[in-house]
């Protein structure tokens, strides 16, 4: 699947998402990153748990619901921009956990991922999901910083915090940072052409 497709894709999203084909071109998005995620875990401890597909749409669906009722006037408007589909999605990843470990091997594994995969899971569907709506297709995605491992560690604790500490995952709040992001990239890349 390219760009292209996910893109086409998701903006079929923004009208009404449907189980059946819309979804699950998502889930392939999904599956592909959290198999990725597993790769850079770079451990055999951690499984993808295929069967919780419907569980995320559930949730995405629920998370996206409660933002409209929530927070817009126009209740019978369908529409939330990309940046609230990719942090409903990343609720939805968080939640429901579909990323596993087989077993706890704290002191043996030093890799931040294999702690927090479906943080970073979370993190890399939500970005994918908001860059696929870009039109500028040239544009690049980088994250700011002069060491981006700590950047995308620290985004990773943050919502693994968020977990811990609140009743419900910020939808808003997490939008407003996939936001940033992509300004930040435009910017970037703005002045790299000059």
């Amino acid at each position: 699947m390219d760009v292209y497709q996910i893109k086409y894709m998701i903006q079929r999203f923004l009208k009404k998402m449907d189980y059946e084909t819309t979804y699950k071109k998502i889930w392939e998005l999904i599956s592909k990153c959290a198999r990725k995620t597993i790769e850079l875990a770079d451990c055999d401890l951690l499984l993808f748990d295929e069967t919780k597909k419907r569980d995320i749409y559930n949730e995405y669906e629920r998370l996206k619901t409660e933002i409209k009722e929530r927070h817009f006037s126009d209740k019978n408007n369908n529409y939330i921009d990309r940046h609230k589909i990719g942090a409903c999605f990343a609720g939805a990843v968080l939640k429901i956990k579909p990323i596993i470990a087989k077993e706890k091997k704290e002191n043996e594994v030093e890799n931040l991922i294999y702690f927090l995969p479906n943080e970073f899971l979370a993190l890399n569907v939500s970005i994918n999901i908001v860059y696929s709506f870009n039109k500028d297709t040239s544009l690049k995605f980088d994250y700011p910083s002069s060491d981006k491992q700590n950047y995308i560690h620290w985004i990773c604790y943050s919502l693994y915090d968020e977990k811990l500490n609140s009743k419900e995952f910020n939808s808003l709040m997490f939008s407003n940072i996939l936001f940033l992001l992509e300004q930040y990239n435009i910017m970037k890349n703005k002045l790299e052409e000059i």
